[in-house]
């Protein structure tokens, strides 16, 4: 067929995964009649600077002089070229970076979970978004058990599209839900031992809109938990609150959001380390039960807390519900770089073994006897002894979670007005008596910031408005 060069001028990061052997997707129509769904494709790619810049969203936000303002630093954009032909003349024919998962696939997936597995699953709205559609939150249990016992079950919470582009998670979730349901023994054992809490749509306006990183409103979600409002990101507010809920009652066990990845192979988590009042080491408890899945990379994951990171899940449910064992999960959307998938892209089997990887995982972080929880502890505390955790370190999460404490006190006593506000702030100790100031916990360096997935669904194969395609989790 005719080759077709296509060029995408306003991508904004400075590398990407399509420079280390990733491919687009290309979907035919007429191939479709003949059983053939989406495929790789391009013959040619390359990811490059361009000669256009642009002033970068933390730079506006920054208050300066006009003369400043005229030396402000600009970034620049990049563009990505691939080479696509099609086979057939008269055919329609879809790109993707990624394996698509639409809304209306969703439901259509639930409706079916739902009629099949009616005795242990419950579907329910948790709230309407900004643009009145209905984001689901499902609960898996054993509903055939008393209320008391229910109750008494602790409960994970799974979350996964708030960030509408990386469709990789919600073929995550899919894998996941399957797996949980099944009529097998495992799966019975966990439903009997836990709650699952599944969100599996938490950006259902962004993924309708054909949106990449924002919902509705234009703002990336995953970057508004700390304060969020029902009016602007009402999923996000409901979410949190369901989680708050679980935290006074004493039963929320484990949080994670699934996320695809644009920049890194394989798939890896990110988790929160260290906080006061926190069991040392316990972050990395699940990943290492989730790396018996060949598709999970231990050495790619990280516990580091930065702070351009801070208002996320991930973070936010970490530091506020002071949960040690709160994650997102990425997914690459190229695929593995170890193992014998090294070199190949994952596929929907792939992200979908990765979902269903959940259910061993945990059924060893409720298993009576603690067994390959206490097991995985004692390896770690042998290679990682407590006197060679950086005292640096522990003052940048003391500081941080002292920050958050005094702004939660701030809140509470604002009901009773400015003068209840300004009380509050006169009573928090100040910064110096907290044994160090945030820049000396925090060092010298400051890492950037530089994580960011790119475009999935067809539509989001286009020109990515700047504001789409910034940050990462």
């Amino acid at each position: 067929g005719v080759e077709y060069r296509m060029n995408i001028i306003n991508m904004m990061k400075p590398d990407s995964l399509f420079q280390l052997g990733m491919r687009p997707l290309r979907y035919s129509e007429m191939d479709a009649r003949n059983g053939v769904g989406w495929i790789r494709c391009a013959q040619y790619i390359c990811y490059f600077a361009n000669q256009y810049s642009y002033v970068p969203t933390s730079s506006k936000k920054k208050k300066s002089t006009p003369a400043a303002s005229a030396r402000e630093a600009t970034s620049t954009f990049h563009t990505l070229t691939i080479s696509v032909s099609f086979p057939h003349d008269d055919d329609t024919c879809y790109i993707a970076q990624c394996y698509p998962y639409t809304f209306s696939m969703l439901q259509r997936f639930i409706e079916g979970l739902v009629a099949k597995y009616s005795n242990v699953v419950r579907r329910e709205c948790l709230c309407l978004s900004c643009g009145g559609h209905a984001c689901d939150v499902l609960t898996v249990t054993d509903l055939s058990s008393s209320d008391a016992e229910i109750a008494s079950r602790k409960v994970v919470v799974i979350s996964a599209r708030v960030h509408p582009g990386e469709s990789n998670a919600s073929w995550m979730m899919q894998g996941l839900l399957e797996r949980v349901l099944a009529s097998d023994e495992d799966a019975f054992n966990l439903r009997r031992a836990l709650v699952l809490k599944i969100v599996p749509m938490l950006n259902p306006d962004g993924v309708i809109l054909g949106n990449y990183r924002c919902g509705i409103a234009g703002v990336d979600l995953n970057r508004q938990w700390s304060d969020p409002t029902e009016q602007h990101m009402p999923t996000i507010f409901h979410l949190k609150r369901l989680l708050r809920s679980y935290v006074q009652q004493d039963q929320l066990l484990l949080f994670c959001d699934l996320h695809g990845h644009s920049r890194k192979h394989n798939i890896f988590t990110y988790g929160c380390e260290g906080g006061r009042n926190m069991p040392r080491l316990r972050e990395r408890v699940f990943p290492r039960l989730l790396a018996d899945c060949a598709h999970f990379s231990l050495p790619g994951c990280s516990y580091k807390v930065l702070r351009s990171k801070e208002t996320t899940g991930r973070v936010v449910v970490w530091r506020q519900f002071a949960l040690p064992q709160s994650f997102t999960l990425e997914a690459s959307f190229c695929g593995a770089d170890f193992g014998p998938g090294a070199g190949l892209h994952f596929n929907t089997k792939h992200l979908r073994e990765m979902g269903a990887a959940f259910l061993p995982a945990l059924l060893a972080l409720v298993e009576p006897s603690q067994a390959r929880v206490n097991a995985i502890m004692a390896e770690l505390e042998a290679s990682m002894p407590a006197s060679n955790v950086s005292d640096d370190e522990d003052d940048t999460l003391d500081v941080a979670q002292d920050r958050d404490a005094d702004s939660v006190a701030r809140r509470r006593s604002g009901a009773g007005g400015a003068r209840g506000r300004r009380a509050s702030t006169k009573a928090a100790p100040p910064a110096a008596s907290r044994r160090k100031s945030l820049p000396e916990a925090a060092g010298k360096k400051k890492k950037k910031n530089t994580l960011a997935p790119a475009p999935s669904a067809p539509r989001s194969a286009g020109i990515i408005s700047p504001r789409a395609e910034r940050g990462g989790r």
